[in-house]
């Protein structure tokens, strides 16, 4: 039955997205050798026995499973000033803001995680963020579309 219920998980976060979203990814997967955005991980830790751990980006408070990690990130120039932050919820959702987006925001297309990884840039320039999936090991990205928005998750 668990084995069943990742399976189910893994297939909703590889089948999430629409038609519009695979049009747009011509190659969404990191560059390899190119430039990497500037990134800051900042452990989340309530405390012993502490199931999640409330963290502020840009002014807004979220609350992050304990463990994983914050990603802050510096996608224009490496001049050390933030761009955008990234999140797991303690129910695995994964969360970004940004400079004037009112809050924390669930990223698009469903995904689930339970640790960040990392950002990049794509072979075409556009951002994208890694997350990790305990259960299968895997790790997923999803690249920001040319348009508004991000794609759908894909191992990576």
């Amino acid at each position: 039955m668990r084995f069943m219920s990742v399976m189910v998980l893994v297939g909703a976060m590889l089948a999430v997205g629409s038609t519009a979203q695979a049009a747009d990814r011509v190659d969404p997967r990191p560059a390899v050798g190119g430039p990497t955005p500037d990134v800051t991980k900042i452990p989340v830790s309530g405390g012993v026995g502490t199931l999640s751990y409330d963290a502020n980006c840009f002014g807004y408070t979220g609350t992050f499973k304990d463990g994983s990690f914050i990603l802050v990130v510096d996608w224009e120039d490496a001049d050390s000033n933030a761009d955008e932050c990234f999140g797991i919820s303690p129910g695995r959702a994964i969360w970004h803001a940004w400079p004037g987006s009112g809050s924390w925001v669930q990223m698009p297309n469903n995904g689930r995680a339970d640790n960040m990884v990392g950002a990049y840039y794509s072979n075409d320039g556009r951002r994208g963020v890694k997350v990790r999936v305990a259960a299968s090991g895997n790790v997923f990205c999803s690249t920001r579309n040319f348009g508004p928005g991000w794609g759908a998750w894909f191992i990576c």
